[in-house]
Protein backbone atom coordinates (compact mmCIF):
# COMPACT_ATOMS: atom_id res chain seq x y z
CA UNK A 1 0.00 0.00 0.00
CA UNK A 2 2.83 2.04 0.60
CA UNK A 3 4.73 1.79 -2.25
CA UNK A 4 1.48 2.16 -4.59
CA UNK A 5 0.98 6.00 -2.60
CA UNK A 6 4.40 6.44 -3.26
CA UNK A 7 4.03 5.90 -6.76
CA UNK A 8 1.24 7.86 -7.12
CA UNK A 9 2.63 10.77 -5.29
CA UNK A 10 5.97 10.17 -7.90
CA UNK A 11 3.02 10.33 -10.65
CA UNK A 12 1.53 13.38 -9.63
CA UNK A 13 4.57 15.03 -8.76
CA UNK A 14 5.84 14.47 -12.73
CA UNK A 15 2.20 15.16 -14.00
CA UNK A 16 2.01 18.66 -12.50
CA UNK A 17 5.58 19.88 -12.57
CA UNK A 18 6.78 17.96 -16.29
CA UNK A 19 9.87 16.23 -14.72
CA UNK A 20 10.36 13.48 -12.46
CA UNK A 21 11.32 13.89 -8.62
CA UNK A 22 15.00 14.33 -8.87
CA UNK A 23 15.67 13.99 -5.40
CA UNK A 24 13.81 10.44 -4.29
CA UNK A 25 17.14 9.11 -2.50
CA UNK A 26 17.15 12.44 0.00
CA UNK A 27 13.48 11.12 0.56
CA UNK A 28 14.53 7.53 1.55
CA UNK A 29 17.08 9.04 3.97
CA UNK A 30 14.88 11.37 5.91
CA UNK A 31 11.49 9.73 5.23
CA UNK A 32 11.99 7.34 9.30
CA UNK A 33 13.37 10.86 10.79
CA UNK A 34 11.21 12.82 13.32
CA UNK A 35 11.42 16.37 11.70
CA UNK A 36 10.07 14.43 8.38
CA UNK A 37 6.92 12.45 10.49
CA UNK A 38 6.19 15.91 11.85
CA UNK A 39 5.93 17.80 8.51
CA UNK A 40 4.10 15.07 7.11
CA UNK A 41 1.65 14.74 9.69
CA UNK A 42 0.99 18.46 9.66
CA UNK A 43 0.91 18.58 6.21
CA UNK A 44 -1.85 15.44 6.41
CA UNK A 45 -3.95 17.61 9.07
CA UNK A 46 -4.05 20.80 6.49
CA UNK A 47 -4.52 18.94 3.55
CA UNK A 48 -8.27 18.63 1.40
CA UNK A 49 -9.00 15.16 3.66
CA UNK A 50 -8.04 16.69 7.15
CA UNK A 51 -10.68 19.51 6.05
CA UNK A 52 -13.71 17.12 4.70
CA UNK A 53 -13.12 15.19 8.11
CA UNK A 54 -13.50 18.35 10.25
CA UNK A 55 -16.65 19.38 8.40
CA UNK A 56 -18.45 16.24 9.02
CA UNK A 57 -18.20 16.35 12.65
CA UNK A 58 -18.32 19.97 13.40
CA UNK A 59 -21.24 21.56 11.27
CA UNK A 60 -21.18 25.33 10.13
CA UNK A 61 -23.88 28.10 9.43
CA UNK A 62 -21.12 29.53 7.27
CA UNK A 63 -21.72 29.05 3.51
CA UNK A 64 -18.79 26.61 1.99
CA UNK A 65 -15.99 28.74 0.85
CA UNK A 66 -15.14 28.45 -2.80
CA UNK A 67 -12.06 26.98 -3.61
CA UNK A 68 -9.28 27.95 -6.59
CA UNK A 69 -9.28 26.53 -9.92
CA UNK A 70 -6.11 24.86 -9.23
CA UNK A 71 -7.36 23.64 -6.34
CA UNK A 72 -11.09 22.34 -7.82
CA UNK A 73 -8.69 20.52 -10.15
CA UNK A 74 -6.28 18.50 -7.66
CA UNK A 75 -9.23 17.58 -5.90
CA UNK A 76 -10.96 16.40 -8.21
CA UNK A 77 -8.61 14.34 -9.66
CA UNK A 78 -7.79 12.65 -6.02
CA UNK A 79 -9.72 9.28 -4.96
CA UNK A 80 -10.49 8.77 -1.83
CA UNK A 81 -7.37 7.28 0.41
CA UNK A 82 -5.39 9.29 -1.45
CA UNK A 83 -4.40 11.73 1.40
CA UNK A 84 -1.14 10.03 2.42
CA UNK A 85 -0.32 10.29 -1.44
CA UNK A 86 -1.16 13.80 -1.60
CA UNK A 87 0.93 14.82 1.59
CA UNK A 88 4.03 12.61 0.18
CA UNK A 89 3.34 14.62 -3.22
CA UNK A 90 3.12 18.47 -1.40
CA UNK A 91 6.44 17.34 0.17
CA UNK A 92 7.88 16.19 -2.62
CA UNK A 93 7.02 19.26 -4.18
CA UNK A 94 8.61 21.73 -0.92
CA UNK A 95 11.71 19.41 -1.19
CA UNK A 96 12.12 20.10 -5.05
CA UNK A 97 11.22 24.00 -4.55
CA UNK A 98 13.86 24.48 -1.62
CA UNK A 99 16.53 22.59 -3.71
CA UNK A 100 16.01 24.50 -6.86
CA UNK A 101 16.25 27.42 -4.58
CA UNK A 102 19.60 26.85 -3.23
CA UNK A 103 20.61 25.53 -6.73
CA UNK A 104 20.14 29.19 -8.59
CA UNK A 105 21.60 30.73 -4.95
CA UNK A 106 24.78 28.60 -5.58
CA UNK A 107 24.89 29.43 -9.41
CA UNK A 108 24.18 33.26 -8.35
CA UNK A 109 27.12 33.17 -5.91
CA UNK A 110 29.27 31.15 -8.62
CA UNK A 111 28.61 33.79 -11.06
CA UNK A 112 29.07 36.49 -8.87
CA UNK A 113 32.54 34.72 -7.69
CA UNK A 114 33.90 34.24 -11.28
CA UNK A 115 32.63 37.76 -12.08
CA UNK A 116 34.90 39.04 -9.80
CA UNK A 117 37.64 36.67 -10.48
CA UNK A 118 37.41 38.07 -13.71
CA UNK A 119 37.61 41.50 -12.56
CA UNK A 120 40.65 40.52 -10.66
CA UNK A 121 43.19 39.00 -13.69
CA UNK A 122 42.03 42.17 -15.31
CA UNK A 123 43.44 44.31 -12.94
CA UNK A 124 46.72 42.05 -12.78
CA UNK A 125 46.46 42.16 -16.77
CA UNK A 126 46.59 45.98 -16.39
CA UNK A 127 49.30 46.04 -13.71
CA UNK A 128 50.96 43.51 -15.55
CA UNK A 129 50.68 45.55 -18.83
CA UNK A 130 52.04 49.22 -16.75
CA UNK A 131 54.46 47.07 -15.26
CA UNK A 132 56.22 45.85 -18.33
CA UNK A 133 55.38 49.32 -20.21
CA UNK A 134 57.60 51.11 -17.32
CA UNK A 135 60.37 48.64 -17.89
CA UNK A 136 60.41 49.37 -21.94
CA UNK A 137 60.89 52.85 -21.01
CA UNK A 138 63.44 52.41 -18.52
CA UNK A 139 65.19 50.67 -20.78
CA UNK A 140 64.87 53.11 -23.57
CA UNK A 141 65.90 55.93 -21.61
CA UNK A 142 69.07 53.83 -20.27
CA UNK A 143 69.98 53.32 -24.07
CA UNK A 144 69.53 56.87 -24.64
CA UNK A 145 72.10 57.51 -22.24
CA UNK A 146 74.59 55.32 -23.43
CA UNK A 147 73.49 57.00 -26.96
CA UNK A 148 74.70 60.17 -25.12
CA UNK A 149 77.79 59.42 -23.06
CA UNK A 150 79.22 57.32 -26.63
CA UNK A 151 78.08 60.70 -28.57
CA UNK A 152 79.84 62.59 -25.57
CA UNK A 153 82.92 60.32 -25.64
CA UNK A 154 83.50 60.56 -29.98
CA UNK A 155 83.17 64.70 -28.91
CA UNK A 156 85.61 64.85 -26.56
CA UNK A 157 88.20 62.39 -28.55
CA UNK A 158 87.66 64.62 -31.83
CA UNK A 159 88.50 67.63 -29.60
CA UNK A 160 91.60 66.20 -28.61
CA UNK A 161 92.60 64.74 -31.90
CA UNK A 162 92.11 68.54 -32.88
CA UNK A 163 94.11 69.67 -29.96
CA UNK A 164 97.02 67.16 -30.60
CA UNK A 165 97.10 68.12 -34.80
CA UNK A 166 98.23 72.03 -33.72
CA UNK A 167 100.46 70.62 -31.72
CA UNK A 168 101.66 68.38 -34.38
CA UNK A 169 101.31 71.27 -37.13
CA UNK A 170 103.30 74.02 -34.81
CA UNK A 171 106.12 75.81 -36.28
CA UNK A 172 108.95 75.49 -33.86
CA UNK A 173 111.38 77.58 -35.35
CA UNK A 174 110.95 80.82 -33.53
CA UNK A 175 110.49 79.08 -29.96
CA UNK A 176 113.51 78.95 -27.22
CA UNK A 177 115.22 75.68 -26.98
CA UNK A 178 112.89 75.00 -23.59
CA UNK A 179 109.84 75.11 -25.11
CA UNK A 180 110.57 73.35 -28.48
CA UNK A 181 112.20 70.45 -26.25
CA UNK A 182 108.81 70.69 -24.93
CA UNK A 183 107.09 70.51 -27.87
CA UNK A 184 108.99 68.04 -29.50
CA UNK A 185 107.91 65.72 -26.51
CA UNK A 186 104.52 65.99 -27.23
CA UNK A 187 104.66 65.42 -30.76
CA UNK A 188 106.83 62.38 -30.31
CA UNK A 189 103.94 61.08 -27.53
CA UNK A 190 101.33 61.68 -29.34
CA UNK A 191 102.77 60.17 -33.00
CA UNK A 192 103.85 56.72 -30.85
CA UNK A 193 100.45 56.28 -29.10
CA UNK A 194 98.77 56.61 -32.46
CA UNK A 195 101.03 54.58 -34.09
CA UNK A 196 100.08 51.82 -31.77
CA UNK A 197 96.83 52.46 -31.21
CA UNK A 198 96.87 53.72 -27.48
CA UNK A 199 95.04 56.06 -25.77
CA UNK A 200 97.03 57.69 -23.36
CA UNK A 201 97.47 61.70 -22.91
CA UNK A 202 100.42 63.24 -24.01
CA UNK A 203 103.10 65.00 -21.94
CA UNK A 204 102.12 67.94 -20.23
Amino acid sequence: MFWLQLQDALNQFEGQLGRPFQFLASWNALKSTRKWLDALALTTRTGPAATNAGADETPSTDPPRPIGRDAAKKRRSEGPGTSSSSACLEVFERMAFTRERKSEEEAARAAKNEETMQLQLQLQQEHNKLAEKEISLREQEYRLKEHEQRMKDKDSEWARFQDENKILLMDLSSCSEFVRDHFIALQHDILQRRMHGGSGSGKN
